[in-house]
């Protein structure tokens, strides 16, 4: 009895430093992202009242600030469709993905645990955090791409109340999540 105790508070510990290291992260890509929005209204604001704007330091802020995007896209992207995250779902593992593709995972693998490190998930969470930051991430696109964003989250509600209806079968869909599946299926046999 005292073994199990310590090894559920061996495992709370481990589990409180991932949030930790997980926030800390997060802390960090909101704080680039806070930069960027500030840099970019700063610069639409001189774009707007100075003429005589100095254009040689535009496009040295628009590589960097692109820069700090795609890494921060990099890190919210779902680890089974490779997407940028639509309704972030964390299971308790504390592994984020797209809520549909979670659903989708469980339904073609109910046993199988987390797509990433294997562990049993009981439980899921939306992750209105890293839906807010993608949010804000999305609102710094071209109008292209924020039709683009858009009709996703579309296609990905729609898929998910038909998975959960059980319609039809969505991977015939989406040719990345069937072979994210395959790959994962294969390196689990």
């Amino acid at each position: 009895m005292e073994y199990q105790c310590h090894l559920l508070t061996c495992l709370n510990d481990l589990r409180c430093q991932q949030i930790a290291e997980l926030q800390e992260r997060l802390n960090f890509f909101t704080m680039n992202l806070g930069q960027i929005t500030q840099q970019l209204i700063f610069v639409n604001n001189r774009l707007e009242h100075d003429g005589d704007f100095d254009n040689r330091a535009l496009p040295h802020q628009r590589e960097h600030q692109h820069g700090i995007l795609d890494r921060l896209a990099l890190e919210l992207r779902c680890g089974i469709c490779s997407e940028i995250m639509v309704f972030a779902t964390t299971l308790n593992c504390m592994h984020t993905f797209c809520k549909y593709c979670v659903a989708q995972w469980k339904n073609e693998s109910p046993a199988a645990g987390c797509p990433v490190c294997r562990e049993q998930t009981p439980f899921e969470r939306r992750n209105f955090l890293v839906d807010n930051m993608i949010a804000i991430m999305v609102s710094l696109y071209s109008e292209d791409e924020k039709i683009s964003r858009k009709e996703l989250v579309k296609q990905q509600e729609e898929l998910h109340r038909n998975l959960l209806a059980g319609l039809r079968t969505p991977e015939s869909n989406n040719p990345r999540i069937r072979s994210r599946i395959r790959e994962i299926r294969i390196r689990r046999d």
